[in-house]
């Protein structure tokens, strides 16, 4: 257990630094993309783009993943984390008045991909594997999404910071020096799980509600067709980045609390979580000024973090009493990859149909939560197993 607790701390400190720059991107890389690029159709595309990757890497992961990682996970996840740096450093960097621009920026768009999940998968396994093993898996997986939304919070300053439009883009080179910085905790750490990997059997060991739960495609509506349909909508980038870094500054105690009512046992407040967050979709749209966008970023987030913290206590006893912690975490990427090609398809067909400033669409965030919803709702599942070398 000490172990596993160790295990966590360094991983939460590391999660502080990573998660920043995960957030600049989940936060404003629509916006940077659209500043880039001056069109909604490339960043939609390259969101796309990046999911089906995701998906392409995750399915069929034999061709890199033991080249990569030879069973150190630590590994794997610094070489993710230094591509993602790359990406973000050449995007910065890329001239768009060169020849096939939009070439470039797509290859980019895979490189950005590939290390996001190179990171993400051994970073799943690691995480869920600790927060399962340890007594009290809601609390330390309300620490978590207080570390996440301290570097949230962190994350929306420093977009306000730079909101101007001549130095918006300074956020990819700041994204990538932070993140360059999460390596140093976990240096020295050794963590290897079971030989074989197999995508499918992940799938296999997973409950269908826990594979639902992960698809949540209103995730990518929030932080790409929101702060899109607002730079249209109010005829202004710095708006929109004011209203989306403002959505970031909510309150961090709330995860805590929805952990420590996820170990009781009781779904109340994620009953209400739920409706609160079902009614905020279908005000989204309707929504005409800044302030009730402002009010509604926030209030989703909020409800969204208490599901998320309900859905991943349960998940990390469902991760470790599957005994292949590394096999169910590729499969909970893998569905989280095709809620996100599910939400860049729903936006790009809406765009080239109804245009930039179509908002009725939104409230089909209203079903895109159920599964969540009810798999948060549930009981954590199982006695602690030891998880099988």
């Amino acid at each position: 257990m000490n172990y596993q607790k160790n295990i966590f701390r360094r991983y939460a400190i590391h999660a502080f630094f990573q998660r920043f720059a995960q957030f600049v991107f989940f936060g404003f890389g629509s916006l940077l993309i659209y500043t880039k690029t001056q069109s909604v159709v490339w960043t939609i595309l390259f969101g796309l783009l990046g999911t089906v990757t995701n998906i392409g890497i995750l399915l069929f992961p034999h061709w890199w993943w033991r080249w990569l990682a030879q069973k150190n996970l630590q590994q794997a996840m610094i070489v993710g984390m230094l591509l993602f740096a790359v990406a973000d450093f050449g995007i910065y960097y890329l001239p768009t008045d060169i020849h096939n621009f939009s070439v470039f920026l797509m290859l980019l768009a895979i490189l950005h991909s590939f290390g996001n999940q190179i990171y993400w998968a051994p970073s799943n396994a690691i995480f869920f594997n600790a927060l399962g093993s340890l007594d009290s898996p809601g609390k330390y997986s309300g620490i978590m999404s207080i570390v996440e939304m301290i570097s949230a919070t962190l994350a929306g300053v420093a977009g306000l910071l730079l909101s101007d439009p001549a130095r918006f883009l300074y956020l990819w080179p700041l994204g990538g020096t932070v993140l360059l910085l999460s390596i140093l905790p976990l240096l020295g750490l050794h963590i290897s799980f079971e030989d074989h990997l197999s995508t499918i059997q992940g799938f296999k060991k997973l409950s269908l509600s826990a594979i639902l739960a992960n698809i949540n495609p209103d995730h990518r509506f929030q932080i790409t067709a929101i702060p899109l349909l607002l730079v249209f909508l109010f005829k202004s980038l710095n708006v929109s980045i004011w209203i989306t870094g403002i959505t970031f500054l909510a309150s961090v105690l709330i995860s805590y609390i929805a952990g420590r009512y996820k170990d009781s046992s009781r779904p109340f407040p994620y009953i209400i979580a739920t409706i609160s967050l079902g009614l905020m979709w279908i005000l989204y749209a309707f929504a005409k000024t800044p302030l009730i966008f402002i009010l509604l970023g926030v209030g989703v987030q909020l409800a969204s973090l208490m599901l998320d913290v309900g859905r991943e206590a349960r998940l990390g006893r469902e991760v470790v009493n599957s005994g292949n912690p590394l096999n169910t975490a590729f499969a909970i990427e893998c569905s989280r990859a095709i809620g996100g090609t599910i939400s860049f398809s729903v936006l790009l067909v809406v765009y080239l149909i109804y245009g930039p400033t179509a908002q009725l669409f939104l409230a089909l965030g209203v079903i895109f939560i159920l599964p969540r919803a009810r798999y948060a709702i549930g009981n954590i599942d199982g006695a602690l197993h030891s998880p099988r070398a």
